[in-house]
């Protein structure tokens, strides 16, 4: 079973474009693995066709072909099936919110209390 979390955010937790100050959105989409999170994604940029579809699953799988510093710590991680430390999922998502313009569908994150905290304290109170 799959949740969704649209986050408001406001402007003194801003998530503002950097090219014309709009408010932006988030949905966040919540499940575990086969549980349909691709599905409900695509069925959403269906309905709202100016917001952008992200996986976390395919963002860590690109960084590792990226060959970063951070993408053998990623590969052994994703081998044994545990999750990837919020600080890297954080920065990876930092990264893709700073040059995108549109709303954002992100799905298979926060995976957990942790990385849900991470958010909050990361994401949310940055002024893009």
């Amino acid at each position: 079973m799959q949740s969704v979390l649209k986050l408001n955010l406001f402007k003194n937790k801003s998530f503002y474009s950097t090219r014309d100050n709009s408010l932006k959105q988030l949905i966040l989409v919540l499940g575990g693995p086969g549980t349909g999170k691709t599905t409900l994604c695509e069925k959403l940029i269906n309905k709202y066709p100016n917001w952008i579809h992200y996986s976390t699953g395919e963002l860590l799988r690109k960084e590792i072909q990226q060959n970063s510093e951070e993408s053998k710590e990623i590969s052994k991680i994703l081998s044994v099936g545990g999750v990837v430390p919020s600080s890297i999922t954080i920065n990876l998502l930092d990264k893709l919110f700073k040059i995108q313009q549109n709303n954002f569908i992100i799905d298979g994150f926060p995976r957990n209390y942790e990385n849900l905290q991470a958010y909050q304290t990361n994401l949310v109170l940055y002024n893009l």
